[in-house]
């Protein structure tokens, strides 16, 4: 009896240690304010640059200035040094030519233009155009018009442009770019993310159509005739799953929404009014998609096809010559793998991937 207690006695004290950091913290609570967390950042595509701006208005208004600080640079008007001990070189428009690498945070009050093969190691703000010189590395960009970024150029974080950004030949960026009307890519661009009413590859040929040219008239949920021959069940009664793989027929019409386990391979020239779901999903050219497509593995979007809705997949995505994706609405594309635009693409909406976007 006696070491029954005794155990009990240890396991009341074991309990009671490992509990009391939650009973202090209960009875005399030290935090009494939750973690700030800023929402912003997951409502707008563009909050690294309209955060960036914000802060650098605020540093500006409430910064030091310095005046023993020689910069290694020409165009240099003025220095600040904000809260943070860092120092803000305020620029003259379109004459900034810095001597070696640059460590400070730039700002300039219209447009200005970055050397080729130059080094910034901190943030970048212009007012009006700003464009960057081949070969130029820096952290990030923001310009409140266009934003020209030259062939070559790396950027460690991000790109943002209050109205056009242009990524020539051979650019990396390594998070995500922004803009509020256009993302114009050249072939060999690669970047994490994009975001913009319209993201065009090289050699576009035409405006995106307008959403309502991909719905001609039909009966939402009519059986395809082709489901006949394949092991299928009806989920309701605009939906179908299909068992094993499917093979659409060239010209097929359908308003239905499909589910298929297998692959799911279409031929030229089809029309599908709802969702398509399958385990890897290959759509031929001259398709016209109006609902959403989701592949459990890879996504291939063929020649001159049009989707009206989102493209989601595990694996990897590739949009062919001439496609169109939004079709005169946001859409998203979004990739486990990579995502291969090749030329004469226009997306509306948002391109991210857990890879690499690489325009081809």
């Amino acid at each position: 009896m006696l070491g029954y207690f005794a155990l009990l006695a240890i396991f009341l004290v074991v309990l009671g240690i490992s509990l009391s950091p939650g009973l202090v913290e209960w009875l005399d609570p030290r935090d009494q304010k939750a973690l700030p967390v800023d929402l912003d950042y997951v409502r707008y595509e563009n909050y690294f640059g309209a955060s960036f701006r914000k802060r650098m208005q605020e540093w500006l208004q409430e910064g030091r200035a310095v005046t023993n600080y020689i910069p290694r640079a020409a165009g240099v008007v003025a220095v600040f040094e904000n809260s943070a001990g860092e120092n803000i070189l305020v620029i003259s428009p379109r004459s900034f030519r810095p001597q070696g690498e640059c460590d400070e945070l730039i700002y300039c009050d219209g447009d200005m233009r970055l050397p080729a093969n130059s080094i910034y190691h901190r943030e970048i703000y212009a007012r009006g155009r700003l464009e960057i010189g081949p070969g130029v590395r820096l952290q990030a960009a923001a310009a409140d018009g266009d934003l020209v970024i030259g062939a070559g150029c790396k950027v460690n974080r991000w790109l943002d442009s209050q109205t056009n950004l242009s990524l020539q030949k051979g650019t990396v960026v390594r998070s995500r770019a922004s803009a509020s009307e256009s993302i114009a890519l050249e072939p060999g661009v690669s970047m994490q993310s994009l975001f913009a009413p319209l993201i065009i590859t090289s050699e576009l040929t035409a405006e995106p159509d307008d959403e309502d040219a991909l719905l001609p008239p039909g009966k939402q949920g009519a059986p395809p005739s082709y489901l006949k021959e394949v092991a299928c069940t009806r989920l309701s009664n605009d939906t179908w799953l299909v068992s094993g793989n499917l093979d659409v027929p060239a010209g097929t019409v359908t308003h239905c929404n499909l589910v298929v386990r297998g692959p799911l391979h279409t031929g030229q020239n089809c029309f599908f009014g709802g969702d398509l779901k399958a385990g890897r999903v290959e759509i031929g050219s001259g398709n016209r998609i109006a609902g959403s497509i989701i592949s459990d593995a890879s996504l291939t979007i063929g020649e001159n096809t049009k989707v009206r809705c989102n493209l989601i997949a595990a694996g990897d995505i590739r949009i062919l010559r001439g496609a169109r994706i939004g079709a005169g609405r946001l859409s998203a594309i979004s990739a486990g793998g990579k995502v291969f635009l090749e030329r004469n693409i226009a997306v509306s909406g948002k391109i991210s991937s857990a890879k690499a976007v690489i325009s081809l």
